[in-house]
């Protein structure tokens, strides 16, 4: 499958910005960050309630979740590069064979 104009600019603009860039943005700051504001609060909000939990499970709850989601978030920025910039073929993210790769 061929790249359309759009998704070549697209590409390109990121390779200017660079791979550091974008695993801190898109995968840290979004994926990461997102996925652990949402996890955080759905599982207070199950064990709480609408009320705030005690301070040492809201530390360390917040310490450990932010650690273990930036971890994530870096993880999954290193992998959208690699498919979107280093190896830009026509298949499928979820693909099994280019998980195995």
């Amino acid at each position: 499958m061929a790249l359309s104009p759009q998704q070549i600019a697209y590409r390109n603009k990121l390779r200017a910005k660079g791979r550091k860039h974008y695993i801190v943005y898109t995968g840290i700051l979004r994926f990461g960050m997102s996925v652990f504001v949402l996890t955080t609060l759905f599982s207070w909000y199950g064990e709480y309630g609408w009320h705030l939990p005690p301070r040492g499970f809201l530390w360390s709850s917040v310490i450990l979740g932010l650690l273990l989601w930036s971890g994530a978030g870096y993880l999954w920025g290193v992998r959208m590069w690699k498919r979107l910039i280093e190896d830009p073929s026509s298949r499928n993210f979820f693909d099994s064979a280019s998980i195995e790769k």
